[in-house]
């Protein structure tokens, strides 16, 4: 009985937290072809379109595998809408010129 007692105990923290990870509705994953390996350190600026018009939502650099997994938190909040991610890749590839960004509409409807 006691180790039933400890173990349903165990199995209840758990699932609890578990239950509180965060989840977030995009991602992004950069790979650098030319190096085989992750793009780490490059910025990205996530913008939605409304009125005809594009707002930044948020800004993020990608981490040492080259990815931001937390663009648009699942927090109860309608997220619906066109939405596009902006890469700046030049000061990642070390040049400057007019097209020091890359723009990627990435989905036209977040459910």
């Amino acid at each position: 009985m006691k180790h039933f007692i400890l173990a349903s105990a165990f199995a209840l923290t758990t699932s609890l937290g578990w239950g509180q990870e965060t989840s977030y509705q995009l991602s992004s994953h950069i790979l650098d072809i030319n190096k085989g390996m992750p793009a780490a350190g490059v910025r990205i600026a996530l913008s939605k379109m409304e009125a005809g018009e594009w707002h930044s939502v948020e800004e993020k650099t990608t981490d040492e595998n080259g990815r931001i997994k937390d663009f648009l938190e699942e927090n109860g909040q309608n997220h619906r809408g066109i939405y596009k991610l902006t890469y700046y890749t030049a000061p990642y590839f070390g040049i400057f010129s007019k097209y020091n960004k890359i723009s990627q509409l990435i989905y036209t409807q977040c459910i």
